[in-house]
C-alpha cells in the first residue's frame, strides 16, 4: 500500500477491530447507544461508518474507484479490505485506504466539532493529499534532524517545559512514565505514549505555552511531521498534534539522554508502582539540583 503512515495505521486498527465505532463502545460498555449518530440508521459498525452509511456510499460514488459495487455480504472487515486490495494496484489501494482514513476523520469532526465535510469536498481533498503525496514520495527527499542542545536548557520565560520519558520493562509487559500502563509496548511505543500522556497534562493544568521535550529522536520528529519511519504510531502522533491546537504555542524539541535524567529516573520508579505527588523522590531531586546548580 502506498499511503501515509497514519493511513496504514488506520488499516491495521481496521483490521484488527481497534477503530472505537460506537458498537464496539456499546460492547466494551462504555457507550449506552450503537446507533450511528451521522444517520441514525441502525448499529455504527466499522463496516456501516466506513462503507454503508449513506455519506459514506455518497463518497464512494464520487472516487471513481472500481470497489462501490461489491458493499456487501462479507463475513467481517479485514476480508473486505483484502478483497479490495485484490483487485486495486497499489496507488489505488493506497488512495481508498486515504479516503478510509479521511471518513473516519470527518465522522470525528462532526462528533466533537460539530463542523462535517461535504462528501464532494471531501474526495476532492483527498485526491490533492494524495497527489501531494505520491509527488514527494517520489522525489524521495529528506529533511535535517532537530539538533539537540549540548545540556538541558530552561524554557523561554512565558512557557512550561515537560520533559518526557519512559521506561520499558525488563520482560516488555509494562511502561513507566510518572505513571504505569501494564501492557505490552515497545521502546519508540512507549515514547509516544510518554509524549501524548505530557501533552494531556499541560492540557489539563491549563498552561497556554508549553514545550514537551523528549530523548528519543524518532518520536520528536514524528510529532513534527519530519519522519515516517514510525508509521504505526500514527495515530498517537494525530492525537498529540490535535492536543496541541489548544495551546497558543506547542512545541516540541529534542535533547540527549544524558539531559533527560529527571524525567528518566522518574519512569523507572514508575514502573514500581512507586508514588509521588507534590515531592520529588530524593534521587531525582539530585539530578534536578545537579541540572541548575
Amino acid at each position: 500500500m502506498r499511503a501515509p503512515p497514519k493511513v496504514k495505521h488506520f488499516v491495521w486498527g481496521c483490521c484488527s477491530n481497534a477503530i472505537p465505532v460506537n458498537f464496539q463502545l456499546k460492547r466494551r460498555k462504555l457507550l449506552e447507544d450503537s446507533t450511528c449518530f451521522r444517520c441514525g440508521d441502525g448499529d455504527e459498525t466499522l463496516f456501516h461508518c466506513l462503507f454503508s452509511c449513506p455519506y459514506a456510499r455518497q463518497i464512494w460514488a464520487l472516487s471513481n474507484l472500481p470497489c462501490s459495487s461489491y458493499f456487501s455480504t462479507v463475513p467481517d472487515i479485514e476480508t473486505w479490505f483484502n478483497r479490495v486490495r485484490s483487485r486495486l494496484d497499489s496507488n489505488e489501494f493506497g488512495y481508498f485506504g486515504t479516503l478510509c482514513w479521511w471518513i473516519w476523520f470527518s465522522r470525528n469532526k462532526l462528533l466533537w466539532e460539530a463542523n462535517d465535510l461535504y462528501p464532494l469536498a471531501l474526495v476532492t481533498s483527498v485526491q490533492k493529499f494524495f497527489e501531494i503525496f505520491l509527488a514527494t514520495r517520489s522525489r524521495n527527499t529528506t529533511r535535517p534532524a532537530v539538533q539537540a542542545p549540548s545540556r538541558w536548557t530552561p524554557p523561554p520565560s512565558d512557557h512550561i517545559k515537560l520533559n518526557m520519558d519512559a521506561a520499558v520493562s525488563d520482560n516488555g509487559t509494562a511502561i513507566g512514565f510518572a505513571g504505569r500502563i501494564p501492557l505490552p509496548f515497545n521502546p519508540e511505543c512507549a515514547e509516544a505514549v510518554a509524549a501524548l500522556r505530557a501533552t494531556r497534562f499541560g492540557a489539563e493544568a491549563g498552561w497556554p505555552r508549553i514545550i514537551i521535550e523528549g530523548d528519543c529522536l524518532n518520536v520528536i520528529n514524528g510529532i513534527l511531521d519530519r519522519d515516517f519511519s514510525l508509521g504505526n504510531l500514527g495515530l498517537i502522533f494525530e492525537e498529540i498534534k490535535l492536543l496541541g491546537k489548544n495551546f497558543s504555542s506547542f512545541q516540541a524539541s529534542h535533547t540527549h539522554r544524558e539531559n533527560n535524567s529527571a524525567a528518566h529516573s522518574l519512569a523507572k520508579l514508575a514502573l514500581h508502582n512507586f508514588a509521588f505527588s507534590l515531592d520529588l523522590p530524593f534521587a531525582v531531586l539530585d539530578i534536578v539540583s545537579s541540572e541548575h546548580p
